[in-house]
């Protein structure tokens, strides 16, 4: 059992196809998707409901006469009376906290680790598929660099990442709590990511994207709503790989001109659940993308 049927929720993303009890009364069976994302919950009233974020699931309510089943897709929400087997569609309503996990769990199975593992998460290999990499074009107005205006732009995520100056050669990256939760950053990676695709605050990226750099704090940064914090001012520098032959092995090596994904790794005290946020910055002067590529 996932939990009883007194008011539980559970936010989960499966890795291929899953069978989980729900509540004692009903059944969750995730598609053969490579990823499903989906939050459950369960009261006294009685119900019970799947949403679903990426993936697909099939809800079995186990105690109805015939075991009735509905296919719950991606952004769609089905609810039931887990005793007398009424189906109800409607849209989800994710919460920024709950898409933030999801993506970090996406982030955790897709690199073999385990999400509470700050180091490996920080440093997963590959990019995991996000739709929210904040686009800090698509925020551009008179009240860039305001972080109360520019949350409600973007309100898809609980922390907001942002370069203080889009033209700047290379980025200096702040951070802002999107609430009065006030966050502690504890690393960023950098990653090269061909394939963006513009939409409006928000980049789609569709994972692959390779790891080029990933810096540990050596102290989590706090950020809150009222003072955003600088969190990475990133001169370009990728690292000292590969070495070149003669080289002494301490020579910088820099990035292309490009536009870049990064990846910031936090909490949301005092919640401990390791959480992750994304944002495209461009260096060296390289344009942000207008369209699907």
């Amino acid at each position: 059992m996932l939990f009883g049927i007194t008011n539980g929720q559970a936010t989960c993303t499966v890795h291929g196809v899953a069978t989980v009890p729900l509540c004692g009364s009903a059944t969750v069976y995730t598609d053969a998707a490579p990823f499903t994302s989906w939050a459950a919950d369960c009261n006294n009233d009685p119900t019970v409901s799947v949403s679903v974020y990426r993936g697909g699931a099939t809800l079995r309510l186990d105690k109805v006469t015939g075991s009735p089943t509905m296919h719950v897709g991606p952004n769609d929400r089905v609810s039931a009376d887990p005793f007398k087997g009424d189906f109800i569609h409607s849209p989800p309503q994710f919460t920024t906290q709950q898409i933030s996990l999801f993506d970090v769990q996406l982030d955790a199975l897709t690199s073999g680790v385990l999400a509470t593992d700050k180091t490996s998460v920080l440093e997963a290999k590959t990019l995991a598929a996000s739709d929210v990499v904040v686009n800090p074009s698509g925020l551009q107005s008179a009240n860039y660099g305001k972080g109360q205006y520019m949350c409600r732009q973007a309100n898809l995520v609980p922390v907001l990442f942002y370069p203080a100056d889009l033209s700047a050669k290379t980025p200096r990256v702040y951070g802002g709590a999107c609430s009065s939760l006030s966050a502690r950053v504890y690393g960023v990676a950098v990653y090269r990511q061909p394939a963006l695709g513009f939409s409006g605050a928000f980049y789609t990226e569709s994972g692959g994207g390779s790891i080029v750099r990933a810096d540990m704090f050596p102290s989590p940064i706090i950020i809150t709503q009222t003072s955003p914090q600088l969190v990475f001012p990133w001169d370009g520098t990728i690292g000292q790989f590969p070495f070149r032959p003669g080289e002494p092995s301490s020579a910088p090596h820099f990035g292309s001109t490009d536009v870049y994904v990064l990846k910031f790794l936090y909490d949301l005290p005092p919640d401990l659940t390791l959480r992750v946020g994304f944002v495209a910055v461009s260096l060296f002067g390289a344009p942000y993308p207008s369209q699907i590529q």
